[in-house]
C-alpha cells in the first residue's frame, strides 16, 4: 500500500508555507509524515511545489519519494497527478511491484489463485463515507 502526501501549495492567504509550521517540537509536514511512516506503508511519496527548497532544507525527507509539482499553481490537481505519476513510475520500474491489471500482476495472481478472467485491471472499491477527517494527533 502507498501514501501520497500533497505539501505542494502556495499558503497564499496564510503568507507562509503551511508544511513548515510549528507543530510542537517539529513541523505539520514533519508531524504528517512521522504518522505516515508509523503506518508501514510499502512507499510513500510527498508532493512538493511552492515552498520545495524550504521544506527540503527544513523537513527530514529520508525514506520517502520527493516529487516535485512545477505546476502547483495551478490547483491541487496537479499535485494527485504529480504524485499518482511518480508512484506508478515506480511502479513501473519495480520500486512498488507490477500495476494492477498488468501482465506481471495478472501472471502473479494467477499463481496465487486470485487472477479471474476478465477481473483483472478492475480495483474494487473500499471508499466509504466518514463524517469527519480524522485528526492529526
Amino acid at each position: 500500500m502507498s501514501g501520497l502526501v500533497l505539501a505542494a501549495g502556495t499558503s497564499s492567504r496564510l503568507g507562509r508555507p503551511k508544511p513548515l509550521l510549528p507543530f510542537g517540537e517539529t513541523t505539520v509536514l514533519g508531524r504528517v509524515l512521522a504518522r505516515v511512516q508509523a503506518a508501514a506503508l510499502d512507499e510513500i511519496v510527498v508532493v512538493l511545489g511552492a515552498a520545495a527548497v524550504e521544506i527540503r532544507r527544513e523537513v527530514d525527507l529520508r525514506g520517502v519519494t520527493v516529487a516535485e509539482n512545477p505546476d502547483f499553481a495551478e490547483g491541487c490537481a496537479t499535485s494527485y497527478r504529480t504524485g499518482l505519476e511518480a508512484l506508478w513510475i515506480r511502479a513501473r520500474t519495480g520500486g512498488g511491484g507490477a500495476p494492477r491489471g498488468s501482465a506481471g500482476h495478472r501472471d502473479r495472481s494467477h499463481r496465487r489463485g486470485r487472477w479471474r478472467p476478465g477481473g483483472a485491471g478492475r480495483p474494487r472499491s473500499r471508499w466509504r463515507p466518514i463524517e469527519a477527517a480524522p485528526a492529526i494527533r
